[in-house]
């Protein structure tokens, strides 16, 4: 088969590598000069967007590497110390296994910047990120309470009347809606139903 590839870093670069091992054709795009090895070892560089879809034949094949989900990863982060905190010992708390892998205090504005400048992260949003953290990386300032401006659930609609799957896209939708308490309900739900089957209390 044919694949087309945009990004050629070291996840890009690194899939063309193995398709190609597996018999398979690769075109490649990438915002930089591609790598020479990837058209030494037998991908096709095109010179543009464009020039990326000539080149391809239909029906098209695209693998696009973006970078992902920045929220997450960042929260991780700053929970890293999670370690050193004293834990309660009951039936309601799961207990860290390994504390010792979590006493690291990181410094996430200066990650966003090695981030933004050294690494193939990189994105116009992990920029606003960057700069908020200047401003106050505890980002103070905001509750958390994040809207929806119609976009997602119109596109939602759309690959519902198409039939086609957007999984992440529905994920980070309803985690919007959640952020503005609106699963307040069903988690009393569910509180309720862990009372009545385990008598189990709800942790203040």
């Amino acid at each position: 088969m044919q694949l087309g590839m945009i990004g050629l870093g070291r996840m890009g670069g690194g899939m063309v590598r193995r398709v190609m091992r597996g018999g398979h054709t690769c075109v490649g795009y990438s915002q930089g000069p591609p790598p020479d090895i990837l058209t030494a070892e037998g991908m096709t560089a095109a010179a543009s967007i464009a020039d990326f879809v000539t080149r391809l034949a239909k029906p098209r094949t695209i693998c696009l590497m973006v970078p992902a989900a920045y929220a997450e990863g960042l929260n991780m982060l700053q929970h890293a110390d999670t370690g050193r905190a004293s834990h309660e010992t009951d039936a309601e708390t799961t207990p860290l296994r390994h504390p010792e892998h979590y006493q690291y205090d990181f410094d996430l504005a200066a990650i966003a910047q090695v981030w933004r400048r050294g690494s193939v992260v990189a994105s116009w949003l992990l920029d606003l990120t960057a700069w908020a953290f200047v401003a106050d990386q505890k980002l103070a300032g905001f509750a958390g309470c994040v809207s929806d401006s119609g976009e997602g659930r119109w596109t939602l609609a759309a690959a519902n009347d198409e039939g086609v799957p957007a999984l992440v896209l529905a994920a980070s939708l309803f985690e919007r809606f959640a952020s503005r308490g609106e699963d307040d309900y069903q988690n009393r739900v569910l509180s309720a139903m862990r009372f009545g089957f385990g008598g189990h209390l709800e942790k203040k």
